[in-house]
């Protein structure tokens, strides 16, 4: 059984997520700002670093009711089993979904704009997330070098990669309808799934008791599976850049003879 079925709406977690992936990028010194602030993000496309952390499952909220799922999936599950993927803002990571003989199901986030995507390279299949941040330029760069990589690695037919923005999976409307449903303060946050057997889900979590740590108690909201996913063209034509231009410098002004 793959891991979305375990995030039907009002299952309940004990889970302490990852602590997002941090690249170092050269920068200046800012003497009034506490020391080295980060230069621009590189857009390189690295490995995932950060080990998956335990997530149990603690019961079922009281909003619950009406699901007919639940009591299928709940029966004698105590700790979901994955992988994770870090979430890096300026870098794609990469894992693969089989790991020492076994396929595993892949989590990721929190999401914001960014792009996950699969693609196969050999007898392995891997799982990418692309890390937005609040930067444009960072988010240019991020796109410009996995258009890249993805052009230089997936010049082969058949082109296997595909992806999704698991954010836009979910409606402003919706959302507000599940925190009032679910007693959330918080706006809550969007994960991604993408299981061993390459289904591709969007899940909303939010955090109980309602506090900004990434420690303690979570609540599903719900889990949809994406069904327009992206193939190779609408992944490259997503990740387009134009292409930068030099600045036009203003011509000098003509010189005037001075006359004494």
């Amino acid at each position: 059984m793959s891991i979305d079925v375990y995030f039907e709406a009002g299952m309940k977690f004990n889970w302490t997520k990852p602590e997002d992936g941090h690249a170092i990028f050269p920068g200046a010194v800012f003497p009034d700002r506490g020391g080295i602030e980060n230069g621009p993000a590189d857009g390189l496309v690295v490995a995932s670093e950060k080990p998956a952390t335990v997530m149990n499952y603690m019961g079922i909220h009281p909003a619950a009711t009406g699901s007919r799922r639940l009591p299928r999936v709940i029966n004698g599950i105590r700790q979901i089993e994955y992988r994770w993927c870090d979430y890096t803002p300026g870098r794609t990571t990469t894992i693969a979904l089989n790991h020492a003989g076994k396929s595993y199901d892949i989590i990721t986030g929190p999401m914001s704009g960014c792009l996950v995507t699969t693609w196969r390279n050999g007898q392995n299949i891997y799982a990418s997330h692309s890390g937005t941040s609040d930067k444009k330029s960072d988010n240019t760069t991020l796109k410009r070098e996995f258009n890249r990589y993805i052009r230089r690695h997936q010049s082969g037919v058949p082109r296997s990669i595909k992806g999704f923005l698991p954010d836009r999976l979910w409606t402003a409307a919706e959302m507000a309808e599940l925190m009032a449903r679910f007693g959330i303060q918080r706006v809550p946050d969007i994960f991604a799934i993408v299981t061993a057997t390459g289904r591709m889900c969007s899940v909303l979590m939010g955090k109980v008791p309602d506090n900004r740590s990434s420690t303690g108690q979570w609540v599903s909201l719900g889990v949809k599976q994406c069904t327009n996913i992206m193939n190779y063209n609408d992944i490259t034509a997503f990740c387009a850049v134009a292409p930068s231009r030099a600045p036009v410098r203003a011509a000098p002004p003509p010189r005037v003879p001075v006359r004494v």
